[in-house]
């Protein structure tokens, strides 16, 4: 590719707004055949990245404005991705991320931010994505899960139906739309990451991935409950559901984090929540953040005020998401 078959003007900037990915729970089938990292989750709208990128003409580097953590990840994946052209064909880049929120919080951000990296940088050189795997294996991701991923292109929510091999990549089963009038609470710790990198690699090796003592229920929640709730857009059925997704997934992996929820702390915080009459409660991922759903907006608003100052820990902190039906929005100017 040469700039003399560039379809695209010289001068431009793609300004992309992500979402993020709440993660239900993941399990894998017990028999010799079964799946492997089945699960479900959603897209939300807040919190998300906000960034822009636009061709540095002139240069022959990469000029990355963003915090030391997310610029050194941002340069990481921008040399995997010049490696797959021919030096003719690479294109200098400038990346300014003008909204970003914390890593390792259970909400996928590194996912998020990895494929709006991939569709900026295939739009500036013109490579088309034609699939959700292309984009993952572009980027690095979906080791595990294609919720987030998948999430990125195409919003609402999404059950996994896993690999069929470690080595094989993941695909989305179903995709649903959520009720725009359901709402999701966010409990956040202002300090502490749930597990990541090498210490999430160490726990799964720990876990015994292919015997989940209760995958025979969770698959049929994932293949006919959860979607027949959100069909019937069945709020009471749904967040029941989800409730009890989350308790059942969680007894696997309570040898690494001591319990069902990542801290003695989200525990007292999840009961708290039940005994104020919440539903539809979990964890997202491995922590720490914390979910609640709610049906309205009214009752969100509701519940956050009530909550922001009767946690029974002063470092969580409550916020309201919508669900995300749509794909992260892209925008070239």
């Amino acid at each position: 590719m040469t700039s003399a078959k560039r379809l695209l003007p010289i001068l431009f900037m793609i300004t992309i707004h992500t979402g993020s990915r709440l993660h239900l729970g993941i399990f894998s089938e017990p028999h010799p055949s079964g799946r492997l990292f089945r699960g479900c989750g959603l897209m939300i709208d807040a919190p998300g990245f906000h960034l822009s990128l636009r061709p540095r003409l002139g240069h022959t580097d990469h000029l990355i404005d963003a915090p030391t953590n997310y610029a050194s990840r941002i340069k990481s994946l921008l040399h995997r991705l010049d490696s797959s052209l021919s030096s003719d064909e690479r294109i200098p880049v400038e990346v300014a991320l003008h909204s970003y929120y914390s890593p390792h919080t259970g909400l996928g951000s590194g996912t998020q931010l990895a494929m709006a990296i991939v569709d900026a940088w295939s739009t500036i050189h013109e490579i088309p994505i034609n699939s959700v795997t292309q984009a993952m294996d572009l980027a690095g991701r979906g080791e595990r899960s294609s919720i987030g991923s998948t999430g990125y292109f195409q919003g609402g929510f999404l059950i996994d139906d896993g690999k069929p091999s470690l080595d094989t990549p993941g695909s989305i089963r179903t995709r649903y739309e959520v009720p725009g009038e359901w709402r999701v609470l966010l409990f956040c710790l202002s300090t502490g990451i749930g597990l990541a990198g090498t210490a999430e690699k160490d726990a799964f090796a720990h876990i015994d991935q292919v015997r989940h003592p209760h995958a025979e229920e969770l698959s049929r929640c994932l293949d006919v409950d959860l979607p027949l709730a959100l069909t019937r857009q069945d709020f009471h059925a749904f967040s029941t559901l989800i409730d009890k997704f989350g308790q059942l997934v969680g007894t696997q992996f309570s040898s690494i984090q001591g319990g069902i929820y990542a801290s003695r702390q989200a525990e007292e915080i999840v009961h708290f929540l039940r005994e104020q009459g919440l539903a539809g409660i979990g964890q997202s991922s491995w922590g720490p953040t914390l979910f609640a759903f709610c049906p309205t907006e009214q009752s969100a608003r509701k519940y956050q005020a009530k909550l922001a100052t009767s946690l029974p820990h002063l470092d969580w902190q409550v916020t309201t998401a919508r669900p995300l039906n749509t794909p992260a929005a892209h925008v070239l100017s």
